[in-house]
């Protein structure tokens, strides 16, 4: 599958368990958003924000009380946002692995 991505800030991977925490803590301002996307077949990947309401904090009850955006195998997410480091992930079990490309 091909993604459009107009001169990346950022492009990486990582490991994330039943803990939350920023996807790039180093920050990056970014022109339009973040696309992430769950490359586990463990369990589900949790997407949130930071800054102004903390999203995986607010909203634990829409997703199986879990919080943030869940995307199972496969899926991806883009949000809008200034900068990267607002971003922030968890998973439903240990070891859940995910791709992120800012732009």
């Amino acid at each position: 599958r091909w993604i459009w991505s107009n001169d990346p800030k950022v492009i990486g991977t990582g490991v994330v368990d039943t803990t939350a925490s920023l996807v790039y803590a180093a920050g990056a301002t970014l022109h339009s958003g973040i696309r992430i996307k769950n490359t586990s077949s463990a369990g589900t990947l949790f997407v949130g924000f930071t800054g102004g309401t903390d999203y995986m904090a607010e909203n634990t009850t829409h997703v199986g009380g879990s919080g943030g955006y869940a995307l199972g195998q496969d899926e991806e997410l883009f949000i809008e946002m200034r900068n990267a480091k607002h971003c922030t992930v968890k998973g439903s079990a240990a070891s859940i692995t995910y791709t992120f490309l800012a732009h």
